[in-house]
């Protein structure tokens, strides 16, 4: 159970040959993701074909910032930085958020999906709020982003 968020982001990040992912859960209430649908299973809100997307991808595919310095930061698109940012927030709650990663569990998939982004969203702002104020371009932004992420959360 521990792996659900992880498993979900991670589809959810790097997609599927056919773009669709699947919830499933067995009889004994474990839950699964699936390219494929089977039984217990149900279409993942958003990650049909019809989704709104950009260049062919979807809103959080596609983000190649991770290694990123402020200088590069800065000069991405919007859509590449909010990408990034939600890669980073499903990360770091992995590595340091335990509970929120126990609550997001617990969502629905399309309140997953709306906290997701909305998360993402914060991230993104606090990063970019952050470096278009700073002197040095090559400070990595995966460490303001931790700067930010904690922040938020109150963890050290």
């Amino acid at each position: 159970m521990k792996t659900l968020i992880i498993a979900a982001a991670f589809l959810l990040i790097t997609g599927t040959a056919g773009g669709e992912i699947y919830k499933c859960t067995d009889a004994g209430g474990n839950v699964t993701f699936a390219a494929k649908p089977g039984p217990g299973c149900k279409l993942l809100p958003g990650s049909a074909p019809e989704e709104k997307q950009y260049d062919g991808k979807k809103w959080y595919e596609g983000g190649d910032l991770h290694r990123a310095t402020v200088g590069q930061w800065r000069q991405a698109s919007y859509r590449n930085r909010l990408a990034t940012s939600a890669d980073w927030f499903v990360n770091i709650t992995k590595s340091h958020n335990p509970v929120l990663q126990k609550e997001l569990k617990r969502l629905s998939l399309d309140e997953y999906l709306s906290a997701l982004k909305t998360a993402a969203t914060q991230l993104e702002a606090c990063i970019s709020g952050r470096v278009s104020k700073m002197k040095y371009p090559n400070i990595k932004a995966a460490t303001i982003a931790t700067f930010c992420y904690k922040s938020f959360y109150s963890i050290k």
